[in-house]
């Protein structure tokens, strides 16, 4: 289990990172563009650390380190002197606005290009996407999917590993009409089948996207052998111990890791008498499971015991790493596809073809940031890239408040020919911050259904 402080940590370091990138394009943009930039803080509060350039701008670290912004020089928020108005963020023409407002969504973009060609050149493990097992009457059996298949192609788009499988699906929900997947057996022969996506629906936070096309992905069997035990859980108080091996639960032959994990949560906080094998000898132990949430943030009932691991087949593993000149050209391919995957899913999720259980709020957030943190600085990067993306994303949107809104209202003038009057401004930065805040506030709620 990571420790609070381990996800604080690699949360605040995330955010403020991010948030620094973001900011730092507006800055930068605006400082070409002559606009008066007054601040340019990180974290919120009261500052503990602040200087001020040449350009009198203040650059400044607060004591929230939950956010930032950059203040610009606008005659609409305070007086502005004669001199000074040609230096107000208002008083720029609407293409101006537009470029200042969409520099921060874009530096976001690059950020992750920047992430992921470092994520490619230090190196990271994934596993080849071969089907474990196929639920019976599901659409992936309608198919004509068998265990054991490896996807090599789904809609005309290789598929690598997992991640790339997920990443399709995610963008053909709603699809009417059928889908080329194309399928390597065991012997190394190709298998062409169609997927019927009409019916599949994804609405189920709890279930997995593949679960939902009645697919799971291959793992290797992993016996029941006990490597760590946690203080004071269940498996601690009934004397489990590290080196164990569970053999049966209640009579029943256990043949995995898998196998214990599934009767356990088939059965929840329901005593279970455990046939041990310690040092060749076979033993007897009730342990009764409680209720916890897990690093990923997935609550189940738990003995409290990590396995030992399993090394994946050599040919089911691969990694991925470039020099520095593949490396970029994939990190770009590795933005891109993180950016339309964003997009997909927001457009899923305003015609409801996702639901808003989906939703992830900052626990969520901080509870990725650090278990990608304790795997390693590749997938501790390729996260950032994933957090950077959604950044630039929700900022896009066309919500007033947000940098989506300064451009859509720059657009606005720019066609008119003239601004959008101030009471109407007004008026849809209320609602704007009601929308947000909205979404927030079910993101958090999300937060905490998950962690109950």
């Amino acid at each position: 289990m990571l420790s609070i402080g381990w996800t604080l940590i690699s949360f605040i370091v995330a955010i403020s990172v991010l948030v620094t990138v973001h900011e730092w394009g507006h800055f930068w943009v605006a400082r070409r563009l002559g606009v008066r930039v007054q601040t340019f803080a990180i974290g919120f509060g009261k500052p503990w650390f602040c200087w001020r350039d040449k350009h009198a701008t203040q650059f400044q670290i607060g004591y929230i380190p939950l956010g930032g912004y950059v203040k610009l020089l606008d005659s609409t928020l305070e007086r502005v002197s004669p001199e000074q108005l040609p230096y107000a963020f208002d008083q720029q023409a609407p293409w101006r606005r537009i470029l200042i407002a969409a520099a921060g969504p874009l530096a976001n973009v690059l950020f992750a290009v920047v992430a992921c060609w470092w994520m490619f050149m230090l190196g990271i493990q994934t596993v080849v996407p071969m089907i474990g097992a196929v639920t019976p009457g599901s659409i992936a059996q309608r198919a004509n999917l068998m265990p054991g298949m490896i996807i090599v192609e789904l809609n005309q788009r290789q598929t690598h590993h997992w991640r790339d499988v997920l990443s399709e699906l995610i963008v053909l929900q709603g699809r009417q009409t059928p889908v080329a997947i194309t399928l390597r057996d065991a012997q190394g022969q190709l298998h062409q089948h169609q997927l019927n996506l009409a019916q599949w629906q994804m609405d189920d936070p709890q279930q997995h996207i593949l679960q939902t096309l009645g697919i799971q992905a291959y793992q290797p069997e992993v016996p029941a052998m006990i490597d760590q035990v946690i203080h004071a859980s269940p498996a601690a108080r009934a004397g489990i111990a590290p080196g164990d091996q569970i053999v049966a639960v209640n009579d029943e032959p256990i043949t995995d890791w898998h196998a214990l994990v599934k009767y356990i949560r088939q059965q929840p906080l329901q005593p279970l008498t455990l046939q041990i094998v310690r040092q060749e000898q076979i033993i007897q132990l009730t342990v009764t499971p409680e209720w916890t949430t897990a690093d990923n943030g997935e609550s189940a009932p738990m003995l409290g015991i990590v396995v030992a691991s399993v090394p994946w087949p050599d040919h089911l593993r691969q990694q991925l790493r470039y020099s520095p000149i593949a490396a970029l050209s994939a990190g770009i391919q590795e933005a891109y596809r993180l950016t339309r995957l964003t997009w997909q899913m927001v457009g899923q999720l305003i015609t409801g073809r996702l639901s808003v259980q989906h939703l992830t709020g900052p626990v969520g957030i901080a509870q990725g940031a650090g278990i990608a943190a304790s795997i390693g600085l590749a997938y501790y990067l390729a996260f950032l890239a994933l957090v950077s993306v959604s950044l630039a994303t929700l900022n896009l949107l066309p919500i007033p408040i947000l940098d989506g809104g300064h451009i859509l209202f720059g657009l606005i003038e720019w066609f008119r020919g003239k601004p959008v009057s101030p009471t109407t401004i007004a008026i849809s930065s209320k609602m704007g911050l009601w929308i947000i805040g909205g979404f927030i506030l079910l993101a958090i709620y999300n937060d905490i259904g998950r962690l109950w």
